[in-house]
């Protein structure tokens, strides 16, 4: 289990709300345990033991073989929840590195270059989308297939391409019923930013040559762990930690932090996970990311001496996969022989704790996210305790944390000004209102 050092958060804290503050957070596990909150028509994640049996592991097994078999590249093409999920665990644990992503920006040059990659190449599709209408994955799939049929012919839809859609609706469904494509559902009850380890991410990690089913055990014991109704689970005490110091309305950002610059899209896929679920009815802490030391030398000054307006959670590993030693040069050409007896995850180490305690004394709070491995279980394990934590959060804000409505608003604009809705003074007033300002 994730562990939490507070002992930077103890002079920010005060112990009586703490207690007062944890108290409410395991009244709204228990909401939330018992699919009682407001949003809770969308909390089946919680119960994925309805999900991962081994019949559908097995299925996406035996259908993501074949496509490894067949293809130099995969292409998954999905967006938000069917993409940040997956590139949080493949960026830094790529396996077979067949997968690569599509779908997930409107980006030409982005476009082209996957087009390049896959010239000459063997490749095949997986497109995630629940209503199979959204606009980036839709016309990115649109190109891809028009390639795909003009390399191999319209009768390689069947084998090459996987449907990863809604059980019944949505626009995907003409494609599966055409070309019988494999196809696996996207389940009602989860929504996207939640649906990591459905099959909208199992597919990919199988693809990508992961064993989803140690994947699948580790997502099951680890729901089981975060759901224990103490004031002793970690999830529980991130979640009062962020609505303490929020509400203390000091603290707008919270700024997650890795030394890892593989975990990158780790931190983009909780900023989403945050701000979709919490910024909302104008609230909510601002979702922030940083990688260390990366970062340290471009915004670095302004995390140390600028307004005290975010605190910052550090994700820290205990044992890392890889070591590099540091050589020994006879002319000691930049005075760094000193750190011959060390690695560079002894350096990091040391990276770290500086940093800590110099943002620690320039009176910024400090959560660290401890755990033990930095491999993909861990953070599969990382990402339910985000789940729990982000609902229990939600709930003491106030807040429905599994909708997105202003989400929708974006959308609606868009899909009327493309001409796809019918309402054609719709269109007119947008295009009204978009003339006075381009």
């Amino acid at each position: 289990m994730i562990k939490l050092n507070e002992k930077f958060l103890e002079r920010y804290l005060d112990k009586s709300l703490f207690d007062k503050k944890l108290n409410i957070a395991l009244e709204n596990l228990e909401k939330l345990l018992s699919h009682k909150g407001e949003g809770s028509e969308m909390t089946d994640w919680l119960n994925y033991d309805n999900y991962l049996h081994d019949d559908l592991l097995n299925n996406i097994q035996i259908s993501a073989r074949r496509l490894i078999n067949i293809s130099d590249y995969i292409v998954s093409i999905g967006i938000g929840g069917s993409y940040l999920g997956i590139k949080a665990l493949l960026e830094p644990f790529p396996g077979n590195k067949k997968i690569i992503f599509a779908g997930n920006n409107l980006s030409s040059i982005y476009l082209e270059q996957i087009i390049e990659k896959l010239e000459g190449k063997d490749f095949s599709i997986i497109v995630i989308s629940k209503s199979g209408t959204t606009t980036e994955p839709s016309l990115v799939f649109r190109i891809l297939l028009q390639k795909l049929i003009k390399k191999y012919g319209e009768d390689s839809i069947k084998n090459r391409v996987v449907l990863i859609t809604d059980k019944e609706k949505g626009a995907l469904q003409r494609i599966k019923q055409k070309y019988q494509c494999d196809h696996f559902i996207i389940p009602d009850a989860i929504g996207g930013r939640f649906s990591i380890f459905t099959p909208v991410g199992l597919y990919p990690f199988a693809a990508a040559g992961h064993d989803i089913k140690k994947i699948a055990k580790v997502v099951k014991d680890s729901l089981k762990s975060y759901s224990i109704k103490s004031k002793e689970n970690p999830a529980l005490r991130y979640a009062t930690i962020r609505n303490i110091l929020y509400y203390t309305g000091k603290y707008h950002i919270e700024t997650l932090i890795s030394y890892e610059e593989q975990l990158r899209y780790l931190l983009e896929w909780w900023k989403q996970l945050f701000g979709e679920s919490e910024g909302k009815n104008k609230k909510g802490l601002f979702p922030a990311s940083a990688i260390f030391t990366t970062d340290l030398h471009s915004i670095g000054q302004y995390l140390q001496e600028g307004p005290r307006n975010f605190f910052e959670t550090i994700i820290d590993f205990e044992k890392e996969p890889f070591s590099q030693k540091i050589p020994f040069f006879d002319d000691d050409f930049d005075g760094f022989n000193v750190c011959t007896e060390m690695d560079i995850n002894s350096v990091k180490k040391i990276a770290l704790k500086a940093t800590a305690l110099a943002h620690y004394d320039g009176d910024c709070p400090i959560v660290f996210l401890n755990l033990e491995n930095l491999d993909i279980y861990s953070i599969c394990e990382l990402l339910v305790f985000f789940f729990y934590s982000c609902a229990i959060s939600g709930y003491m804000l106030e807040i429905n944390p599994f909708n997105q409505p202003g989400v929708e608003l974006y959308k609606k604009n868009m899909l009327a000004l493309l001409g796809k809705e019918k309402d054609i003074n719709k269109r007119k007033e947008l295009e009204n209102k978009i003339s006075q300002f381009f």
